[in-house]
Parts: C-alpha cells; structure tokens; sequence
C-alpha cells in the first residue's frame, strides 16, 4: 500500500527489454554465476532463493529468452542433443530424474545448465557448480534423461 517512485530512465517495455538482451553461450554461463552460493528453495527464482528449473529460468529470462517454469516443461523446449560432452554446448539444459520403462514413464526431477568441460551449475542445496564426469570429486551422480539446446530455438 505504500507509494514509491523510481526513475523514468529505469523503466522499460518488457518487449525492448527482451529485445535488448542477449542470449548467447557466454552471456548465460557469465550471468549463471553471477548467483553461486544463492540458497535453494523449493519454489524459489529470485535472487534471494532458486530451485532447480527456478535458476535456469531466471537466468534464460535475463538473457531475453522466457522458459516455462517447471524442469517437467523445460524439457519439452528447444532441440534435444545427446548426452555427449563432444556435441553438448555451454547454455544446455540438462535434466535428471528417471529414464523411462517399460512399467514406467520417464520422470523429470533437476535441471542443470551445461558450462563446458563436462560441468554444470544448478540450484541443488545452493547454486553451485559439478562435475558430470565420474570419478571427478565433485561428481554429481544423479540419471541423465536428457540435454535440450535452448539457443537459436526461441
């Protein structure tokens, strides 16, 4: 209930300001660690608190592009790309859960953004960065059940 002003110069159509930002390989990765050691919260995607699919799509929205907000919908965007760290590309989603069966269907539980070299950083306890690859220490050893690119599909 309270009044406040702010300059006219810090005020935007959403539309220019999408228009403005760039969604690049760089600019995610850059703007993703801008928020390490953010608390998770279930719920959360503020700057104050992320989940999972809260973090990554806070991070794409930054960046001009908008993604629906649970990983379960993040995963149908974009293209799928295997789960190779020759073909994957910084700013790639990548989601865990369980792999489909025959007695059950494949179920999304966290989404991760690939930052190159084999690592991702997500919202898991606080935004942090692991590794993909076993045996490294920082392992994180959660299933795969599939990568989408996000860039170029907007």
């Amino acid at each position: 209930g309270r009044k406040v002003w702010i300059p006219a110069s810090d005020v935007q159509e959403l539309e220019a300001w999408k228009a403005d930002r760039v969604a690049s390989e760089q600019t995610l990765v850059q703007t993703a660690k801008r928020f390490l050691g953010t608390p998770y919260m279930w719920g959360g995607n503020t700057v104050n608190y992320f989940d999972c699919s809260g973090f990554v799509g806070f991070v794409y929205m930054l960046c001009g592009v908008t993604l629906p907000r649970n990983a379960r919908e993040q995963i149908e965007c974009g293209t799928p790309v295997p789960y190779d760290f020759s073909q994957m590309r910084p700013g790639d989603l990548v989601f865990f859960g369980r792999n489909a069966t025959a007695q059950r269907p494949r179920s999304v539980t966290h989404v991760g953004m690939y930052i190159g070299d084999g690592r991702i950083i997500h919202s898991s306890q606080r935004v942090r960065i692991n590794s993909l690859v076993p045996g490294e220490e920082d392992y994180y050893e959660k299933e795969c059940v599939g990568v989408r690119r996000i860039l170029g599909k907007k």
